[in-house]
């Protein structure tokens, strides 16, 4: 059992650069393992006066739907060049697409390691999440979602961006 638990409160998390490690589908919810997430002040599980870092988390979004999959265009450039040697535009995957994604890369279970980059609550039970691969892939996803928890252990020192903020 874990020691704390947040309900339906993503925007008291920071996701910026946590990342995560596997990804489950059962009984209709979708399960991230999540390292070096960020639990901000907001949070009434925090009890410290900045925001803290967690090593370990389980985030669970029951009865979930991926409403919107888009791979996230970019440009290349040769070194020296103004011009870009390779343009990709966005594109929004299908339905279909989004299934054959999900079932291709998760199966039951799997071994994952995307960066979240950006995290957005857009109204209850709908998210927008933002993450790249180690192969420079970079997907905008939304989601929605009946309930939404977090449950971790314990906090492992002040969340990365404290004392940058402060450095800077």
């Amino acid at each position: 059992m874990s020691r704390f638990i947040s309900k339906n409160n993503l925007d008291e998390f920071e996701f910026h650069d946590a990342y995560i490690t596997n990804i489950c589908i059962k009984d209709k919810s979708l399960y991230w393992k999540v390292g070096d997430l960020n639990v901000t002040t907001s949070n009434s599980r925090n009890h410290n006066d900045t925001d803290m870092c967690i090593d370990e988390a389980e985030i669970i979004f029951e009865d979930y739907e991926i409403k919107t999959m888009t791979l996230l265009g970019h440009s290349s450039y040769e070194p020296g060049a103004t011009e870009p040697s390779e343009v990709v535009e966005n594109r929004l995957y299908t339905t279909k697409e989004i299934d054959a994604e999900m079932k291709q890369s998760i199966g039951d279970c799997y071994f994952y390691f995307n960066y979240l980059i950006y995290h957005k609550q857009i109204g209850k039970g709908e998210a927008q999440f933002l993450y790249s691969d180690n192969y420079g892939k970079c997907l905008e996803i939304v989601m929605q979602f009946s309930n939404v928890t977090i449950k971790w252990d314990d906090y492992v020192g002040k969340a990365w961006y404290v004392d940058f903020h402060k450095n800077n």
